[in-house]
């Protein structure tokens, strides 16, 4: 026995919904306004975990009775909802939701590529290097991509150390063991160009 499709409603869009709550303050407002039974859209997000958890802290109370909750409070839901619920995401999304890009784990490591550093990506995207730290030590899986991609780095740098002073040896290694490693490229590349002036005839 074949089962009817549901027909798509404006509420299974959780953009859509997010905006209509900020509008409306309320659920209970919302279906109102658009002629919507409460008790279906609740039944439906009951069942669609992945969409409550966008509008999580839009359904916690009314949007005037909002400014009352502890700071922070409501946010700190929301972000634990959405990581049990949702694993991957795309910068679109995150940036629809105001959540940190760093959850796009393909985007983080591409940056990592590209700047060299986390303490690089946390600067220029405004995040705290504890806190994108933290987060990669909590995701085993990216902290090991991670790990390889700085593996892959330093292996292409050997070549170029070869025969480098002590004293810059040691400031290398001093670099090297922390997040200023675009600096550490620089300076590599900055004696690479000065031995090679110095041997033309």
């Amino acid at each position: 026995m074949k089962t009817k499709t549901q027909k798509a409603q404006p509420y299974h869009d959780p953009k859509w919904l997010r905006k209509e709550l900020l509008r409306y303050g309320s659920l209970s407002s919302l279906c109102k306004v658009h002629r919507f039974s409460e008790a279906t859209v609740a039944d439906y997000l009951s069942r669609h975990p992945e969409v409550k958890a966008q509008v999580q802290d839009l359904l916690q109370k009314p949007k005037f009775l909002q400014n009352s909750q502890p700071a922070g409070g409501a946010e700190q839901m929301r972000l634990a909802t959405l990581k049990r619920h949702k694993q991957k995401w795309t910068i679109n999304e995150l940036e629809a939701q105001g959540l940190p890009f760093y959850w796009d784990h393909e985007w983080l490591i591409k940056e990592f590529r590209r700047l060299r550093s986390l303490g690089a990506v946390a600067k220029k995207y405004g995040y705290k290097p504890g806190t994108l730290q933290r987060y990669i030590s909590r995701q085993p899986e990216l902290a090991r991509r991670i790990w390889a991609v700085r593996e892959e780095m330093r292996s292409g740098q050997i070549p170029v150390l070869v025969n480098v002073p002590a004293d810059l040896a040691e400031k290398m290694k001093a670099l090297a063991d922390s997040t200023q490693r675009e600096l550490l490229v620089e300076t590599i590349h900055h004696e690479y160009e000065k031995r090679k002036r110095e041997s033309r005839p």
